[in-house]
């Protein structure tokens, strides 16, 4: 089996390489993901680690040197260590091979960070940043198979540590909220045409995808789904613009066909707020005729009253009984909604919507998957006319949270650090604390700290309030520090920064003991450990809006669907102007008229000067009357060859071919239904 090169390509970070800034994606079998996660550094997955070290036991030669590579990686070099904290140590015993002295290979950190393109799956995954500044839009124009839902170009969005739009999940699948909720269009981010789940051909093409400095983006299709709708164009271009904590992300959805679409999202909160339109009352019911099924479902995730009745999809069976509380207005101009997910940096999500003309905005209620799961506010977008309609929807999200200061050693980190404890201790990623379940006063968890010179320290922690947690007293090195803190609270709170006092440590390692003691609660919660300078443990500061305004920019094209959005971005003008079809396309700017054949160009200055342009698929650029650019947007050729065993596809051109090409190759065939991509 492992001499089979596809195999081996299975084992080699099967988990990680589908990261997105800390989380995996649940777009398949997988619940709810309300956690709190950043990227771990060095990158750690013990599902990785687990294929790693099947891939050094039964592979030879050069391909073992490669899976030392892997194991040694992910080990952070002390592959001892890793093997005594591994939970397979029968396998390890009959199996494990010993540690190889692996020469040095690529860098896997740059490799799991980086955007990539899995296209014959049909996923995008934009990435960049790194740990609580990073993010990541998963895309998904692939089949949907068994499990999946009807949710081709469904989009999921990472920032801040959170997801920041809602993917439901799955759960118990003959559940009345799997079935009629969760896998239908309408719960996803997407577009619903006639409120009307997608139906019949799933799986779509990919027509853009590259990551330059300060834009990353993809761009797919998929009509098939709506093609009994009469949809004709069903596409989505998805970009982030900037890099590191100033990052935005930019959506552009397009549709043909149809009388009624609805563009929409869900985010996990309740608290939501809109400026600049004016919402009408909260209306009882639904968006659909009769029961808003959402405020009915019990906690086996079934509809109250109608018991015995698995798979029952309640009517209209499209997900829209679901949604409840609704309010009404029209959009006539741009407008803002910030959503709160709150947390220990207390996440937002601020929408700028860009309707056009003929939209309607309507803000509701939605369930999570079960009672238990987050609830969701969730905004649409609708626009109706006779069939045809034609939508191009655009949106910037903005993500923001607190500045904390000194981050501290947070909770995955924490436990590494753990060296004793009279009680079960254990990770609580959805609250993103490390518990210590203690039953009595006096159980504790205590951690070894560095203080890296001798010097007054401050210590501190996040941590997290709720009914069943109790008071904790801190021990530095055996003897109290501060006051004991109470962290028992009606509802789950926080995490807060709690300053427990300063105190004179010399450079070493230092015992930071949490002990319980009250009398009736001894959970405790712990986000983050901080032992640091005083003037390096900040109280957090609130976050500096990133997009102080957003609009639409007019397009002149035989394109209908032409767009362009003008983001005033931290003072800087970002102007992201998409289109399809050899053009030209025509467009009016701060930067002067601008013109370009193809796809997409990113303009990027201050104060009427242009200072960046960055072209994705687009040739002929002009700006302000003055050339930029290559002549053309892309090289085309034709497959001569493939060899299987070497993994190659073999082009002819006969174009001129450029020093550096983009990252992928599109490959289509007149006698295919979808096209896809290959990495180059």
């Amino acid at each position: 089996l492992f001499a089979n090169a596809r195999m081996r390509r299975f084992y080699r970070l099967p988990e990680l390489e589908m990261g997105c800034a800390g989380h995996n994606p649940n777009f398949g079998d997988a619940g709810p993901d309300p956690s709190l996660r950043f990227p771990r550094n060095p990158p750690y997955s013990r599902t990785d680690y687990n294929y790693a070290e099947r891939l050094l036991a039964h592979t030879t030669g050069k391909q073992q040197a490669e899976a030392a590579q892997l194991v040694g990686f992910l080990a952070d070099g002390n592959v001892e260590k890793a093997r005594r904290a591994f939970p397979a140590k029968r396998w390890l015993l009959y199996h494990a091979e010993p540690v190889l002295t692996a020469p040095d290979g690529p860098d896997f950190t740059k490799e799991l960070a980086a955007s990539h393109l899995f296209g014959q799956k049909g996923i995008a995954i934009l990435r960049d940043g790194d740990g609580e500044h990073s993010q990541a839009a998963f895309l998904r124009f692939g089949p949907s198979l068994n499990h999946g839902d009807l949710d081709d170009l469904g989009l999921i969005y990472y920032a801040k540590g959170r997801q920041m739009l809602y993917e439901i999940g799955y759960g118990l699948g003959s559940t009345h909220t799997q079935v009629g909720w969760g896998t239908q269009t309408a719960s996803h981010a997407i577009v619903t045409v006639d409120e009307a789940s997608q139906k019949g051909g799933s799986g779509g093409s990919l027509r853009l995808f590259a990551a330059l400095p300060g834009l990353k983006l993809v761009e797919a299709e998929s009509p098939l789904g709506y093609e009994s709708r009469g949809v004709t164009l069903y596409r989505r271009t998805v970009a982030l613009l900037g890099s590191a904590e100033n990052q935005v992300l930019v959506d552009l959805f397009r549709v043909q066909g149809g009388s009624q679409h609805d563009y929409g999202f869900g985010v996990q909160t309740r608290n939501a707020t809109v400026t600049g339109l004016e919402l009408g009352p909260e209306q009882s019911g639904s968006l659909a005729e009769g029961v808003a099924w959402g405020e009915r479902l019990g906690r086996d995730g079934d509809v109250q009253g109608f018991p015995n009745k698995p798979y029952w999809n309640p009517p209209p069976g499209n997900g829209y009984g679901f949604f409840f509380d609704p309010r009404h207005a029209v959009a006539a101009e741009p407008f803002v909604a910030d959503f709160v997910l709150g947390g220990r940096n207390d996440a937002r999500l601020r929408v700028h919507a860009l309707p056009e003309p003929g939209t309607e905005a309507i803000l509701a209620k939605g369930p999570g998957l079960y009672p238990h799961n987050p609830a969701a506010t969730y905004l649409l977008l609708r626009r109706k006319a006779d069939a045809p309609l034609a939508s191009t929807f655009a949106t910037v999200y903005e993500p923001t949270a607190r500045a904390r200061g000194r981050a501290g050693i947070g909770r995955l980190d924490l436990e590494a650090k753990l060296v004793d404890s009279n009680a079960e201790t254990k990770q609580i990623p959805g609250l993103d604390v490390l518990l210590l379940k203690g039953s009595k006063a006096g159980d504790f968890m205590e951690f070894a700290v560095d203080a890296p010179a001798t010097g007054i320290y401050q210590v501190a922690a996040d941590i997290l309030r709720a009914h069943s947690y109790g008071t904790t007293q801190v021990l530095v090195d055996g003897k109290p520090l501060g006051k004991p803190y109470v962290a028992t609270h009606a509802t789950i709170d926080g995490p807060h920064r709690i300053l427990f006092g300063q105190l004179q440590l010399q450079a070493g390692t230092h015992r930071i003991r949490f002990q319980m003691a009250g009398e009736d609660a001894f959970f405790l919660g712990i986000a983050s450990l901080i032992v640091a300078l005083p003037e390096q443990v900040a109280e957090p500061t609130e976050a500096t809006p990133l997009v102080e305004w957003a609009k639409r920019l007019a397009v002149q094209s035989s394109d209908p669907t032409a767009c362009g959005t003008h983001l005033r971005h931290l003072g800087r003008d970002e102007i992201l102007l998409s289109a399809s079809g050899n053009g030209p396309h025509r467009a009016e700017t701060c930067f002067g008229p601008v013109s370009w054949q193809g796809s997409v160009v990113l303009l990027g200055g201050r104060k009427g000067r242009l200072e960046t342009v960055s072209g994705i698929g687009a040739g002929a650029v002009r700006v302000a009357n003055r050339s930029v650019g290559p002549p053309a947007g892309g090289w085309t050729g034709t497959v001569q060859a493939i060899d299987y065993d070497r993994h190659t596809i073999e082009i002819h051109s006969d174009q001129p071919l450029p020093d550096t090409l983009g990252a992928v190759a599109r490959v289509s065939n007149p006698a295919y239904s979808r096209t896809t991509g290959y990495r180059i």
